[in-house]
């Protein structure tokens, strides 16, 4: 009986595979992160920019 060998391309789009496997399992874990660490610099940002606008109008007198 004569084996049949996988080809080079065929075992790297396995190995490919079984990596956005692993990915679509982690993704909701991944996306909650996403969403933290978005609103906090968001929040981060506006709290700079409100600063910086109080500064600005402390020394322009408004």
């Amino acid at each position: 009986m004569t084996e049949k060998k996988n080809s080079p391309e065929y075992d790297l789009l396995q190995r490919i595979d079984g990596r956005l496997e692993r990915f679509e399992e982690r993704f909701p874990q991944i996306e909650r992160k996403a969403v933290l660490y978005g609103s906090a610099a968001g929040a981060l940002a506006g709290g700079l920019v409100a600063c910086g606008l109080a500064v600005a109008r402390l020394k322009l007198g408004i």
